[in-house]
């Protein structure tokens, strides 16, 4: 559930969500962790102003091979989400775009696609290297995901849902992870029951983990504490217990 280092429903549709078949090749040794500012802006770019020079960050992600095989789908999913909330931006950004190494802009693509606007579809459209044209077309083979019929079926799908809620800040994407928190845990099937069980444990994990992070969080937790579904109700308190006592022990002057 990390999805980059210093991170801390109704009608569904099944899609599967495919890895991407190019493996991401960073221009230099990745570094362990990501500067601590691109990491912040990354967690919290939807309480940040949108401006021109975004595009750099975007450009450094790439730069220091922040991709990896555990974090390129949540992170594409974010990347999707940023350009559809810089849709104006886009047509200024596209030169740029195209600088990003062939080595990695496989993910850049299907973050493009994925957006699904009309400013990155153009861009896609429009994409210089020819070279790239069997890739574009593979990526397009798969339609966009949409995150509000989704069925959550693994921790994965949490990430994708935290990464779109960390660049919209839309409590959507919240109150989604919080439905989870209702699948059945007493299943006959053994697996069925046992893949639930990780699912809701991760879902109240990271909800309690990012309620500490995002006032947002815990607001619209607190919004379901008193949820008619008891299931629901008790699991949310549980959280804001939890997210009080990471608090507390964060906010613990250190004796040494």
């Amino acid at each position: 559930m990390l999805l980059w280092p210093g991170f801390s429903p109704g009608k569904t549709q099944d899609i599967r969500v495919d890895k991407p078949q190019e493996q991401a090749k960073p221009i230099d040794q990745p570094a362990e962790e990501p500067p601590h500012r691109l990491s912040q802006w990354l967690t919290y770019y939807y309480k940040t102003p949108h401006t021109d020079s975004d595009i750099e960050y975007i450009k450094e992600i790439f730069q220091i091979g922040l991709f990896n095989a555990s974090n390129s789908t949540p992170l594409t999913m974010f990347l999707a989400e940023f350009f559809r909330q810089n849709e104006t931006r886009i047509p200024g950004w596209e030169k740029q775009l195209h600088q990003i190494p062939q080595a990695q802009d496989h993910l850049l693509l299907r973050a493009l696609w994925q957006a699904n606007s009309e400013a990155s579809l153009k861009v896609l459209a429009r994409w210089p290297d020819k070279n790239r044209e069997k890739t574009i077309q593979t990526i397009k083979q798969t339609p966009p995901i949409d995150l509000e019929t989704l069925s959550i079926i693994s921790p994965e799908m949490l990430d994708m849902l935290w990464a779109t809620f960390f660049a919209s800040g839309n409590p959507r994407y919240v109150e989604r992870i919080i439905g989870v928190l209702d699948l059945p845990t007493d299943s006959d099937q053994k697996q069925a029951r046992i893949n639930n069980l990780l699912l809701v444990g991760a879902a109240k994990w990271s909800l309690s983990s990012n309620a500490v992070q995002h006032d947002l969080v815990h607001q619209t937790c607190e919004r379901f504490a008193n949820n008619d579904n008891p299931v629901i109700s008790r699991a949310i308190t549980e959280i804001l217990e939890r997210a009080k006592v990471i608090k507390a022990q964060k906010n613990k002057p250190d004796k040494r």
